[in-house]
């Protein structure tokens, strides 16, 4: 895939596992998922070199995070606010530029839970609402050939 702006990024998600991905409007920046593997420590006394040695652990998918512009007159924001407190298990694409393009898009999927949901509201800028969500499972990318 060639190399792109992030500009036109999308998060969408599939509620409750079924139905249809939906964009989630008015996303600003958002980060992740971002693999993580835990070690294993098997140092022992007749480790080679003095040197420590390591197994690979489990894997994290890590979180997803993201930035809305919050729109109160918005079902779809409401809906985000409260994914919070219903803690259900969702699928997510994070979806590149291009992602309808055969020739040039893709998309990471994943399964995740939303853990955070935090209204700002400066004086002298947008009423904004941070949000996260912890990646349960393995993040798969797909990229269209």
């Amino acid at each position: 895939m060639a190399k792109k702006a992030a500009y036109g990024s999308a998060l969408a998600v599939q509620y409750a596992q079924t139905g249809s991905y939906t964009a989630i409007a008015s996303v600003g920046d958002f980060t992740g998922p971002e693999i993580s593997v835990e070690t294993i420590d098997v140092t022992t006394h007749d480790s080679a070199d003095h040197f420590n040695e390591f197994l690979a652990g489990m894997a994290d998918g890590g979180e997803v995070s993201f930035d809305l512009v919050f729109n109160s007159a918005a079902a779809a924001h409401e809906t985000l606010y409260n994914a919070v407190a219903a803690r259900l298990l969702h699928n997510f694409q994070v979806q590149l530029p291009g992602f309808t393009n055969t020739a040039g898009g893709g998309y990471f999927q994943f399964a995740g839970l939303f853990t955070k949901a935090g209204a700002s509201f400066p004086v002298k800028d947008k009423i904004g609402m941070g949000m996260s969500i912890k990646v349960s499972g393995k993040p798969v990318f797909t990229k269209f050939v």
